[in-house]
């Protein structure tokens, strides 16, 4: 269980005391390690599964989706067909969405969220950068919600670490949540100094030991990542650093790869070479395939390098290209960057450039398929990605 007062205490007053929260009302602590094994005991996130062969991912396409599937070796040729209608039909999501059994996170989230819902992060501000992360989360409908961000980051940052060992605080009876040190950097970082922030977070706002929510949740990611006021790209803590009280300045995207802005770092996080957009590009981040849609579907995109918060809209590419010489996306590590915050696509653009060489990294396996929210249309050829 996450939460560490006494059964009987109703009213909890905390107090933080050198980094560690405490009740007033019924002078408990949390233990951290007897509760990081117990949830660890209990969480029933499953582990991220090795990729299958291919023809063997048991995918399909939209009954309204024809397709054109390139030649493959799999063996059993009856399943490649061109007709979807022949395959089975996807899941379709329940409104209401089952509790999962009790388990670690089963007082954070209370009860499970519909699928025409999302939980929101309210981040109050604080002054000191050190003070432990606690959020609140509040539910609102999907056509009834208040104006947020969202972020796009890796679980696992640039060292690939998933363990969840930092935690984070939730609710009135500051209830643990363990999370990844690159998600708990992360939110350390998006804290504002003063006032609240509210912004989406996956690992937070959905209750992953709850595979039903989980699986509805996910599939609204594409909306709320185009409703969004904007998405912050989290790039890890040796590029997102703390300014110790002063704002970050603001410029646009293009600005870092023509050099006429240079970020600044503290001492103690300089880099051991020049950042540009280019080595920005390089990072393992931009490896993960399932970030591609959060910085495609949005309006805009912010993304902190040093003590300069740059920005990206639809014209950041027009910008590049005018304004960097020789600068073309399909020679970077991310030909597909070229889409950043263009929004809902229903072509075969993005699919063409995930086909291109360059993109041999994406640490993916699977059948893309871009579509609107609303229709399938057109003809969409099937592309795997291999790891």
């Amino acid at each position: 269980m996450s939460r560490w007062h006494d059964k009987s205490c109703l009213r909890p007053q905390i107090e933080v005391e050198n980094g560690t929260p405490k009740c007033l009302a019924c002078h408990q602590r949390p233990h951290l390690s007897e509760l990081a094994a117990a949830g660890a005991a209990t969480n029933s996130s499953p582990p991220i599964p090795p990729d299958k062969p291919l023809g063997e991912l048991n995918l399909w396409w939209p009954p309204c989706v024809p397709y054109e599937a390139p030649n493959t070796r799999v063996e059993d040729t009856t399943r490649s067909t061109h007709d979807a209608r022949t395959l089975p039909s996807p899941p379709v999501a329940k409104t209401e969405v089952q509790m999962p059994p009790i388990g670690s996170s089963s007082v954070v989230y209370e009860k499970a969220i519909r699928s025409d819902q999302l939980r929101l992060i309210y981040l109050q501000g604080v002054e000191d950068y050190d003070y432990p992360v606690h959020v609140a989360l509040e539910v609102h409908d999907l056509e009834n919600c208040p104006e947020y961000e969202a972020v796009s980051y890796t679980w696992g940052g640039e060292n690939g670490d998933s363990t969840r060992y930092c935690p984070v605080y939730i609710g009135p009876f500051w209830d643990v949540l363990f999370q990844t040190k690159n998600c708990w950097e992360m939110l350390r970082f998006m804290r504002p100094r003063r006032d609240a922030r509210i912004f989406w977070v996956d690992a937070i706002c959905i209750d992953q030991s709850n595979v039903p929510e989980r699986n509805s949740q996910v599939a609204n990611m594409g909306w709320i990542y185009s409703q969004c006021s904007r998405v912050v790209l989290y790039l890890g803590p040796d590029m997102a650093v703390p300014l110790g009280g002063r704002h970050p300045r603001r410029h646009q995207l293009h600005e870092l790869e023509t050099g006429s802005v240079v970020p600044k770092f503290p001492e103690t996080h300089k880099p051991p070479h020049l950042i540009t957009l280019r080595t920005i590009l390089g990072r393992q981040y931009f490896t993960r395939a399932w970030i591609i849609q959060e910085l495609v579907l949005p309006s805009r995109l912010s993304i902190g390098v040093g003590d300069v918060d740059f920005w990206a809209d639809g014209n950041t590419t027009n910008y590049l290209s005018s304004g960097v010489t020789d600068w073309a996306w399909e020679q970077t590590e991310a030909p597909w960057g070229r889409l950043l915050t263009q929004g809902p696509l229903v072509s075969n653009e993005l699919l063409d450039l995930l086909a291109c060489p360059r993109n041999h990294k994406l640490q993916i396996s699977e059948t893309v398929c871009l579509r609107s929210s609303e229709s399938c249309q057109g003809r969409v050829r099937a592309h795997t990605r291999e790891a």
